[in-house]
């Protein structure tokens, strides 16, 4: 039994982020990410660590790459 008449409320949703706010909170996430692995000595890193500190550079710089393209894009509109 619902506290609600009538059968379960509709759930109200939160509009999804702009892609803009959405890639930036990624990169945010990424960052956060590489500076953790970077605070590990260089020696003291895994294969695995290492590798995951490459792709993040290159996430990151198409990340950026992409958002550029994106503002130039918009500032000509």
């Amino acid at each position: 039994m619902t506290a609600f008449p009538g059968g379960e409320p509709h759930l109200q949703h939160e509009p999804e982020p702009p892609q803009d706010v959405r890639a930036f909170t990624l990169a945010e996430h990424m960052i956060g990410e590489e500076h953790a692995l970077l605070r590990i000595p260089e020696r003291d890193r895994t294969d695995e660590q290492r590798r995951r500190l490459v792709t993040l550079d290159r996430e990151l710089d198409r990340l950026w790459d992409a958002l550029r393209r994106r503002a130039e894009a918009l500032g000509k509109a």
